[in-house]
Parts: C-alpha cells; sequence; structure tokens
C-alpha cells in the first residue's frame, strides 16, 4: 500500500475510493489501515469477514472451525484484526467512480475467494487474487486442504474440486486480462492444465505427494 499511496500523484489519482479483498491472507491485508487513512472504504468477502475484523475472537473461539491445538490451517491467516467498511459476495455489482464491478465467487485458494472483473477498452480486466498464480498453475497446493468429516479435520487436496470449477469459472469469463497477485498477468485465455484435471484420479496420488514432500505446486 505504500507504493500505491506513492504512485497517487503520479498516475493522477486523486482519491483511492475503496480496496476490494479477494481473501483473508495477511499477505492481501498489510496495508490497509493506510489505505483507511487515505479515505479508501476496506470491502471484504462475506464469508471471510469474521477472520479479517475479528481476528483473534476468531482464533480464541474452541468452537472455530480450523482450531486443533492452537493450529492454523495457513500461515498467512491473520491473528491481528483489520477493520473493514463493508462487505460483498459473488453476484453483487460495486460501483466506484462510475466503474461497475463485478464480484465473482471463485472459492478454493480459500473457502471464501473472490475475484472481481472490471470492464476494459477491449474486454473485461479479471482481478482473481490468489486463485491462480499464472496460465495453468496455482500458487500452492496447503491451502487446498479442507474440512471432511470431522470438524477438526484438514483433509488435504479436499478443495481441488472447488479451486477447478473457479478456473473454469475464469475460463469462461474470457477476459482480455487476467490479474493475479502472485504470478503474472495474463493476456491469452487461461487454460486448465491436463495434470489439475487428472489430480482426481488415483494414479495421480504419487504426483502430489511428492509436492508435498518437496513443497512444490505440479500445476
Amino acid at each position: 500500500m505504500e507504493a500505491v499511496g506513492a504512485a497517487r500523484t503520479e498516475l493522477g489519482v486523486e482519491e483511492i475510493g475503496a480496496v476490494l479483498c479477494t481473501h483473508h491472507h495477511r499477505d492481501h491485508l498489510t496495508g490497509l489501515e493506510l489505505a483507511r487513512s487515505l479515505g479508501a472504504r476496506v470491502i471484504a468477502p462475506i464469508s471471510e469477514a469474521d477472520s479479517i475484523a475479528r481476528a483473534n475472537e476468531y482464533w480464541q473461539d474452541p468452537g472455530t472451525r480450523w482450531r486443533l491445538f492452537d493450529f492454523r490451517p495457513h500461515v498467512l491467516v491473520p491473528t491481528v484484526p483489520c477493520p473493514i467498511d463493508g462487505t460483498t459476495r459473488g453476484g453483487d455489482e460495486i460501483r466506484i467512480a462510475g466503474q461497475t464491478i463485478r464480484v465473482i465467487d471463485t472459492p478454493g485458494h480459500t473457502e471464501g475467494s473472490l475475484s472481481y472483473s472490471v470492464e476494459g477498452v477491449d474486454g473485461p480486466i479479471l482481478f482473481v487474487g490468489d486463485t491462480v498464480y499464472s496460465a495453468s498453475k496455482v500458487l500452492e497446493l496447503y491451502s487446498l486442504q479442507t474440512r471432511t468429516v470431522r470438524q477438526d479435520y484438514h483433509g488435504y487436496m479436499g478443495d481441488l474440486e472447488r479451486l477447478i470449477q473457479s478456473i473454469t469459472t475464469i475460463q469462461d469469463l474470457q477476459a482480455d486480462a487476467v490479474v493475479t497477485t502472485h504470478g503474472t498477468i495474463e493476456r491469452a485465455p487461461l487454460s486448465l492444465k491436463p495434470v489439475l484435471l487428472d489430480a482426481r484420479q488415483p494414479q495421480s496420488d504419487s504426483l502430489w505427494r511428492d509436492a508435498a514432500r518437496t513443497g512444490r505446486s505440479p500445476v
């Protein structure tokens, strides 16, 4: 956010109206206090609002679904509250500075991950957060673990199906540009790498075991 604030004058931006969060990980929340001090409203996914605005209460609650001996589902889950000014969900349309921003459900990287579509000169520009890293790649696999049967069980790769559906949604939008947070800006249509689809098959087990051992994503 420091870089964004410093670039405002250079870009001729007089006001930052809002910051739209794609999900609740710390690397996406750092600097939001500065954004609010500059007059921006912070908008968060409604299903992840508590884990952002009430992070300390969320983890102190024994009933928290992810709580297991103070274990966090991801090293980037916030532990310090970050104030928000509003929430949004898939299907919403947000009007900012004369632009209509479409909100799209893209769960997988986190359960409540959202993407935002803004109409550009040559077509939609889609901001996808960490749902994808670049064409046919995901950022990492750890975030795909999720609850299965037991409330405290972290099912490895449990959210793979929802991630595949989210990437399919992104593909179907035929955006002019797909803007990722940690990867590249993709100008060509995204395509699902066959290995991502094959990950549902038993013969791919060794692939994912190797990924867990090395920490490198095969997709």
